[in-house]
This record gives structure tokens, C-alpha cells and sequence, in this order.
């Protein structure tokens, strides 16, 4: 029999465990690979998301202005709809984002019964206001009325909300409008 010494058993256990490091190795070369991707999205996603904030600064009161604008598009159809049911002209004043509904005789009457008031926002918004005539940005109005028999009492009118600094600067660029167009007064957004 051949003699067995203690540096075979050695050789053998040292091989064994050169094997093994090189497979640990291959394991944290992977996840070196791995924290190396993340920590790259990561730094991705966040300048992405840095360089959205000037982006979305400059365009979120648009977007709010525009939801308003849509609320308010709501509320003039909701004249329409009421003047076709009570078979009378049905007049929308806006005073800021305050609207008040209100059935008068004829569009011409200075007053009139108050159907319904409210607000256009929440407390929030409450740095954008309707647009005056007063205030000479746009060929707008404050009041809408429409008559069930005539029609609106205007031909092609709009209603706008602007941010009050926009207005104070005579800026038009962040401004929602809605378009009232002929008898009917169909909406178009602007």
C-alpha cells in the first residue's frame, strides 16, 4: 500500500477551498454588478426627477387654471340646462372664483332670483380669479346668461382664469380660456 501522507490530505483541502473562494468571489462580483445597476437608476430616476421640478413649476398653474376653466365649463352648461327646464333665461356672475346662478326676466334685467352660488375651487386656488372685462387681457366676460327661446345673449365671448400675478403683469401665457360660440354657446377650449 502506498504511504498516505498529511500534505495529500492538505493539497487536496487546499484545492478544495481555492474552488470555494472562487465561487464566493463569482458571488460578490455579482452582487458588486448588481449595487453597481441600482445605485445607476437610482441616480437616473433622481436626475430625472430633478429636472422635471422646473418643468412642472412653470406648468402647474396652467393645469390648475385649466381644471378650473373645466369646472366652469360645467357650470355654463349647467345654465343651459337649467334655462331649458324652467323655460326662463338663466344668468352665471362670477365674482373672483365665487359663481352665482340666478333666473331673471331677460338677459338685459340687472337682476334677478339666485338659483344656486358656489365656487369654482377648493380653498387652495384661491390665487387665480375669472377675468374681468376691467381687466383688458383678453375680449372676455364675467357673466354668462342664456335665454331657452334666443339663445346667449352674446356671439362669440369667453370666460378666462389667470393666476393673479399673471394678471397684475398683463400675462396671457398661463391662462385658461373657454370659448362661448353663437346662440348656442358652444364651448371650445382654449
Amino acid at each position: 500500500m502506498v504511504p498516505f501522507h498529511d500534505t495529500d490530505v492538505e493539497g487536496e483541502r487546499w484545492s478544495q477551498a481555492e474552488w470555494v473562494n472562487y465561487e464566493l468571489w463569482e458571488k460578490v462580483e455579482i452582487r458588486k454588478k448588481r449595487r453597481k445597476r441600482l445605485l445607476l437608476l437610482a441616480a437616473a430616476f433622481i436626475w430625472f426627477c430633478l429636472s422635471a421640478v422646473p418643468i412642472l413649476t412653470e406648468r402647474w398653474p396652467r393645469w390648475i387654471a385649466r381644471s378650473l376653466i373645466r369646472h366652469c365649463a360645467q357650470q355654463v352648461n349647467q345654465v343651459k340646462l337649467e334655462a331649458v327646464i324652467r323655460k326662463a333665461p338663466v344668468r352665471i356672475r362670477f365674482q373672483g372664483l365665487a359663481y352665482t346662478m340666478e333666473v331673471v326676466h331677460s338677459c338685459q334685467d340687472a337682476q334677478g332670483v339666485e338659483i344656486r352660488s358656489g365656487t369654482l375651487s377648493h380653498h387652495r386656488e384661491s390665487q387665480f380669479r375669472v377675468l374681468q372685462a376691467e381687466d383688458g387681457l383678453l375680449p372676455i366676460v364675467s357673466a354668462f346668461c342664456y335665454d331657452p327661446l334666443l339663445g346667449s345673449n352674446s356671439t362669440d365671448d369667453g370666460i378666462a382664469i389667470a393666476l393673479m400675478a399673471d394678471i397684475e403683469q398683463h400675462a396671457t401665457q398661463r391662462t385658461a380660456l373657454l370659448l362661448l360660440h353663437g346662440a348656442s354657446a358652444e364651448l371650445n377650449f382654449d
